[in-house]
């Protein structure tokens, strides 16, 4: 799930100097790499998209002024030490983000990171969503995010979101419960919606 912006995201050049090297990845037909300046126009398409509307709490992305602040907060999570986020491309076209995924660090005292992800819908039903969380969750689980005190990745859905459900059953996720009037939803702005929660843990077995 991708939910608002922090009240205090800050600008891309703000971002912390001496960071770990960004953890890229690469899988059989897509690379995961770090965000860049230039991606700003395929954020903006991805989330102006009508299919996409139900599916993200983010503001409306009405310019590229809007996709832009977004972009600074994914590229700034990593060297500030507040979570991961990778640009999801294909192979063949690396430099064309189709969308993204990655982890938010809030609760990472308590052993647990957040998983979201976004997948531009004109990639939908090619299992590109799928094979991007695998190489994702591997990463976190095998440390190569400097976190070995991870045990627990958490997602959350909107009970309307089967799609996104059916994804984290078939990586293996363990459905916990119903959170119910947990958070405040930018289409529902008077009203509180309910949230399915999602675990999967260190030692728990990933489908192939």
């Amino acid at each position: 799930m991708i939910d608002a912006l922090p009240a205090n995201a800050l600008p891309f050049a703000s971002a912390l100097a001496g960071a770990e090297p960004f953890p890229s990845r690469a899988t059989p037909r897509l690379v995961l790499r770090e965000f860049e300046p230039d991606d700003v126009r395929a954020v903006w398409r991805i989330f102006r998209h009508e299919a996409m509307a139900p599916l993200h709490n983010l503001a409306p992305m009405g310019s590229l002024d809007d996709a832009k602040r977004l972009l600074d907060w994914r590229i700034g999570q990593w060297p500030r030490g507040y979570g991961v986020r990778w640009a999801i491309a294909l192979r063949e076209r690396p430099l064309d983000a189709i969308g993204s995924c990655g982890f938010d660090f809030h609760r990472r005292s308590h052993g647990a990171i957040e998983l979201s992800y976004d997948l531009d819908p004109a990639q939908w039903r090619h299992g590109y969503a799928r094979e991007a969380l695998r190489a994702a969750i591997a990463c976190a689980f095998d440390d190569s995010l400097g976190r070995p005190e991870v045990t627990r990745i958490e997602a959350l859905t909107r009970p309307v979101n089967p799609r996104s459900a059916h994804l984290l059953q078939a990586l293996g996720f363990q459905r916990e419960g119903l959170l119910r009037q947990f958070r405040l939803w930018r289409d529902t702005p008077d009203e509180r919606v309910d949230l399915e929660c999602w675990s999967l843990l260190r030692v728990d077995p990933i489908p192939s």
